[in-house]
């Protein structure tokens, strides 16, 4: 009986073996294949005009108002570059639960657009991506908004988790950034930082 049981053992051991290769050149397979490109997009209509919106966007010290993260940790420490709104603004914050980061506008277009670059670091984890705040003013007088974050992971565990898991991670916040977005900008009037160099 125990030659018959030792017999069964290991041709059942063999048996996982073999599965935990296949899975394992799978998942393999499969990352190589993935792009390295990621992407994540949400959107939603604010009923107000552009101008009611874009400042909170376009000014840094206006995201603690509308912001999904700084919402999750109000300890979050955040500090900001000589310059806070428009072009080359720039902050850095430190969080205890969601690690370290930078972030700077690149390029903004008055009531149409923010564009901004973020590096994100918790543990061994670097992530710099790039984020697009678009305004389209609508015939009805409201305004549609759509928050896009872009990447790249070479990598092929990041490369992974990116393609996988990000879209799932990120675009729970961008909804409810975006949620929050809509009701301060519905609900009160933002003053505006100088518009110094907008088109």
């Amino acid at each position: 009986m125990s030659i018959i049981n030792a017999t069964f053992f290991k041709k059942l051991f063999y048996v996982c073996f073999l599965l935990t290769v296949m899975f394992g050149c799978g998942v393999l397979f499969f990352g190589m294949m993935l792009p390295p490109d990621w992407y994540v997009s949400r959107s939603t209509v604010i009923d107000a005009p552009p101008a009611a919106a874009y400042p909170l966007v376009r000014d840094l010290k206006q995201w603690p108002r509308w912001s999904p993260w700084q919402k999750k940790d109000p300890a979050m420490k955040v500090e900001y570059g000589a310059r806070s709104a428009g072009d080359g603004a720039e902050s850095r914050w430190e969080s205890a639960t969601l690690g370290t980061g930078t972030m700077k506008i690149l390029d903004t277009s008055r009531d149409r657009l923010v564009h901004y670059e973020t590096r994100i670091r918790s543990g061994r984890w670097d992530c710099l991506m790039e984020g697009r705040i678009r305004f389209q003013k609508r015939q009805d007088g409201k305004t549609s908004v759509e928050w896009v974050a872009v990447g790249r992971e070479e990598k092929l565990l990041p490369k992974l988790i990116a393609q996988v898991g990000f879209d799932r991670m990120m675009g729970p916040d961008f909804e409810a950034g975006l949620a929050s977005l809509k009701a301060a900008a519905e609900g009160s009037a933002v003053p505006a930082a100088p518009e110094e160099a907008q088109p």
